[in-house]
């Protein structure tokens, strides 16, 4: 996927998990977005590794940061012990327009990530992430 349908994704996917009601933080993004590559066959291209607290993509980080910078996208600082929440600006909205065709053609799959996904917790999200991440690699070598 290019560039800017996948800021479109991205954006799509950080307004719906926000309008669910999700905290949205960056592993509220990280996890679903892991779930919509990998599970769903959304081709991001991003690259997740089992990091920390479970699959994590530094380019998925990497995005967020151009798009926070191209003002896409904003976050909110929250009060100790929380992390900031993201969610799209009307830049970012704009962006959506432009790729409907792209964002149509995930709809189901960003809308049934959302609906399952979109009310977990930090450590919820890292377990399902982490299991899902193991068992397909682990599929993958046994296949061989």
């Amino acid at each position: 996927m290019e560039q800017m349908p996948r800021y479109a994704v991205i954006a799509d996917l950080i307004r719906r998990l926000y309008d669910y009601g999700s905290w949205c933080g960056e592993t509220h993004i990280q996890k679903t977005m892991c779930f919509l590559q990998e599970l769903l066959d959304v081709p991001t291209g991003f690259e997740f590794i089992l990091y920390k607290h479970g699959p994590f993509s530094f380019d998925l980080r990497d995005e967020l940061s151009a798009m926070h910078a191209y003002q896409m996208v904003e976050f909110a600082p929250q009060p100790l012990p929380y992390g900031p929440r993201w969610h799209v600006t009307e830049s970012g909205d704009g962006l959506q327009g432009n790729f409907p065709v792209t964002l149509g053609k995930y709809e189901t799959q960003l809308r049934f990530v959302v609906a399952k996904l979109g009310d977990k917790r930090v450590g919820e999200l890292e377990k399902l992430a982490t299991a899902l991440y193991v068992t397909k690699r682990y599929s993958k070598e046994n296949d061989r």
